[in-house]
């Protein structure tokens, strides 16, 4: 029994640094007050009516709830679960004499609950951090004046005011002033981000530094937070092979325990005729045989792999993701958007011999400051980063795919491909390159040459690449759309084992089930919403960077909130370390529970051995699931 309390003694000095509930400090007081009583009832050890007395009263304080479930589920039709093998041996003991282990059983299965109890709300913590992103209440400006609301309240249009401290309660423009916003709750990512007026800002997160005003582009149902939370709530609905088997081994190991038990029973008192130390061996048995450890800590270490994913900015939709992505090889990444930045840049200016740069980027300015192409908008953007202030033009004109023209003070500014130039009578040579692109451009039908402009590849690229290898990814290769120069080249800088070009999302999708007939098991990461198709069809979508996109969250198993490459490998390791501790786990309690069975058969064990089987290995592994919180890289 010393050893008992000094076990007692740790488990409160553990949980005395964790916060525990108003429920769970009831148990540890009930546990207290058990354990005390049993304490005194040692000291009667020959007074048999006061230690029975004492005994009764420490089992009713800690038991009667046990009790009270097992006869509930017992009346439900559910009669072969724990708390009835905790029961039956527990009332059992009292009734061969045992009294004072009798209470320690159901004292210590106490103890292994709150355990079990406290775990579990750690682990919930790491995902309720992401589960109170969403402000009951928004600050919203009505005619000048600013009013409290419910969040779910607000609409497409709707003003917002956002204070310095407090979170954003819907997906939005700024319109008044610069955001300075954390935004790990939702992507992970541990800098500020500046959001500048007219700039989007994602619902949940935190106002760092100016008072804003946000202009609300979504209503809270439809809100990036509330698309976040309905996905974690639906989380444990996926349930993966290994908690099934143990629910399923469960249904039936617990009826054929029972059968074993009353089998000892009966055989061992025919056969040596000393009745109570068969029953005694039996409950022994029935203790020992508890499922409770495996039934516990498989779920509880999905679940803490879960919410350790989460508190990286990796949503993992369910236990049967966690299954699938550690058993994937293969790797297929979009280019655009993924491995690159998906934004082009201007890499190149070339004013022809009868221009300069001055005159090309001024020719550049009027003739795409009206337009809306992508192409344009760069080339407009870096414009102004040279100091050249554009005039608005007296008359605009746009063919779309091909190019633009400006008219002011009689003069024609043009830009667009060499053939739409050419249709304009420009006369001069001009040359394209496959490697990037080229918009070219003319005044009063004079060349005056041309920017260049490209994608990016991702700064983390590369490193991500070699993190994903040393992650167990075999094959990594690219999918892309783009010209066949162009991937080649990402392909070929990265060090990708295969590359694939000027595909339709169609095409992606049949090469990705090609590898899947090929017996590859295959993760594929797209922007999620040209790709949903394709991330839908792999073992494991990774939707990336595109937060915003319902395609991503739907057809996604996994999300990276903020697009970061390297946080492929990380939930690929996540995934690999949590089903790890899975099998350790399964591993360990069926091996000691086994063991001390055989020994307790045996007659080499006695009842605190079943104890340590039951409880002692449901603490262990309880312990061991939470480690899953901690994602080893």
């Amino acid at each position: 029994m010393e050893k008992i309390k000094n076990v007692f003694y740790m488990i409160i000095d553990r949980i005395s640094s964790v916060k525990l509930t108003y429920s769970q400090k009831n148990d540890l007081y009930k546990i207290g007050a058990s354990l005390v009583l049993l304490v005194v009832a040692l000291f009667f050890s020959k007074v048999w009516a006061a230690q029975l007395i004492i005994c009764l009263v420490s089992y009713a304080i800690c038991a009667y709830n046990v009790i009270l479930t097992a006869i509930k589920r017992a009346v439900r039709g559910n009669v072969f679960e724990e708390h009835m093998l905790m029961s039956v041996a527990s009332i059992g003991a009292f009734a061969i004499g045992e009294f004072t282990e009798a209470c320690a059983v159901m004292i210590l299965y106490q103890i292994g609950e709150l355990f079990q109890s406290v775990a579990v709300n750690r682990s919930r913590r790491s995902i309720k951090a992401m589960m109170e992103i969403r402000p009951e209440t928004a600050h919203k400006v009505v005619i000048g004046e600013v009013v409290d609301v419910d969040t779910s309240t607000i609409t497409v249009g709707d003003i917002i005011l956002v204070r310095p401290g407090e979170r954003v309660p819907v997906d939005g423009v700024v319109t008044g002033g610069v955001l300075e916003a954390d935004t790990s709750a939702i992507t992970g990512e541990s800098l500020p981000v500046t959001i500048h007026e007219g700039e989007a800002v994602i619902s949940g997160c935190i106002n760092l530094t100016n008072v804003v005003r946000i202009r609300a582009t979504s209503s809270d149902a439809d809100s990036m937070v509330s698309r976040i939370l309905k996905i974690v709530e639906e989380q444990s609905e996926n349930k993966s092979e290994n908690e099934r088997l143990v629910t399923r081994f469960a249904k039936y190991y617990t009826p054929a325990v029972f059968g074993i038990t009353l089998l000892v029973a009966i055989l061992g008192s025919i056969i040596t005729g000393d009745i109570r130390l068969w029953i005694y061996r039996a409950l022994s048995l029935l203790v020992i045989s508890c499922p409770c450890a495996l039934v516990i800590s498989v779920p509880l270490t999905y679940f803490s792999g879960i919410g350790g994913a989460s508190s990286l900015g990796i949503l993992v939709k369910g236990a049967n993701v966690i299954d699938e992505l550690c058993d994937c090889n293969t790797l297929i990444l979009d280019k655009t958007g993924t491995l690159t930045t998906g934004k082009l840049y201007v890499t190149d200016v070339c004013p022809s011999n009868s221009a300069n740069e001055n005159i090309l980027l001024t020719v550049a300015a009027i003739s795409e400051g009206e337009s809306n192409h992508p192409l344009a908008k760069a080339i407009v953007e870096y414009v102004k980063l040279k100091g050249i202030d554009a005039r608005e033009s007296e008359s605009f004109t746009e063919v779309p795919g091909r190019g633009t023209a400006a008219l002011l003070d009689g003069h024609v500014f043009a830009a667009g491909e060499a053939s739409f130039l050419y249709d304009l009578g420009v006369e001069a040579d001009i040359e394209e390159n496959e490697k990037e692109k080229r918009v070219h451009f003319a005044l009063d039908k004079k060349y005056v040459g041309y920017i260049a402009l490209c994608d990016k590849i991702k700064p983390d690229a590369d490193l991500a690449v070699s993190a994903v290898r040393d992650a167990g990814i075999t094959l990594i290769g690219m999918f892309s759309g783009d010209r066949r120069v162009i991937a080649e080249e990402v392909a070929g800088e990265l060090g990708l084992d295969m590359c694939e070009s000027e595909l339709t999302p169609e095409d992606k999708l049949d090469l990705v089930k090609r590898l899947k007939e090929a017996g590859n098991k295959v993760i594929f990461a797209g922007d999620g919403i040209n790709d949903a198709p394709t991330l839908g069809i792999a073992n494991v979508g990774i939707a990336m960077g595109d937060i915003g996109s319902d395609a991503a969250l739907e057809a996604a198993d996994v999300v990276i909130m903020n697009g970061e490459l390297r946080k492929i490998a990380q939930a690929a390791e996540a995934s690999k370390y949590t089903v790890r501790l899975v099998k350790q786990n399964m591993v360990m309690t069926i091996g000691i529970k086994l063991a001390v069975l055989i020994l307790t058969i045996c007659g080499l064990t006695n009842m605190p051995a079943a104890i340590f089987a039951d409880v002692g290995v449901c603490v262990i592994a309880i312990l061991n699931a939470v480690r899953a919180l901690k994602v080893k890289m």
